[in-house]
Order: structure tokens, then C-alpha cells, then sequence
């Protein structure tokens, strides 16, 4: 058998979209982490809180953050929270 150069264990799938979802629902199954990031300008949008809402409730993804980038911010400190994990996982 082949092995797989990167082990499902090891991704990170960051989604913005419902074209997404379909990858980060296998990815996560599969034993990654699947993080949706939505618009932060449309938080208060209820048909955006409702997207957000089935993602986590349909384990579709294990975090939902804002998309937001920058160093500090949410989803900068899920992602490296993830990946200190993973290190620590294999020591």
C-alpha cells in the first residue's frame, strides 16, 4: 500500500463557502481539522448566524471563526492551538 505523503491527521482545511463544506466534512472524517471562516461584517446577518449554526451542529467543522488573518486574532490562535497539538500528539 502506498502511503500517503501528508496523513489526513496532519491537514488543516480552512473553508469559506458552501463549496467547501463537502471537503471539510471528509477532511475532519478522516481525522483533520476543518475550520469554517465566515465574513465578520455579516456576524449579525441571521441567515449567516444559521450557516454557522448547521456547520457546527452537522459536524462539519471543528472551529468557526472570523476570517480574519492578522496575527492575535481568533482564528490566528485556533490555528496555531491546532497545530501545537499536532506536535504534541507526535512526541
Amino acid at each position: 500500500m502506498k502511503e500517503r505523503p501528508v496523513p489526513f491527521s496532519r491537514i488543516i482545511y480552512i473553508g469559506d463557502g458552501d463549496t467547501d463544506i463537502p471537503a471539510m466534512k471528509m477532511v475532519r472524517a478522516q481525522g483533520g481539522i476543518s475550520i469554517g471562516v465566515f465574513d465578520p461584517e455579516t456576524w449579525n446577518d441571521p441567515s449567516s448566524q444559521k450557516r454557522i449554526y448547521k456547520l457546527i451542529s452537522e459536524d462539519r467543522v471543528h472551529y468557526v471563526a472570523p476570517a480574519d488573518y492578522k496575527d492575535g486574532s481568533q482564528l490566528d490562535i485556533v490555528i496555531k492551538g491546532v497545530i501545537d497539538r499536532m506536535i504534541n500528539e507526535n512526541n
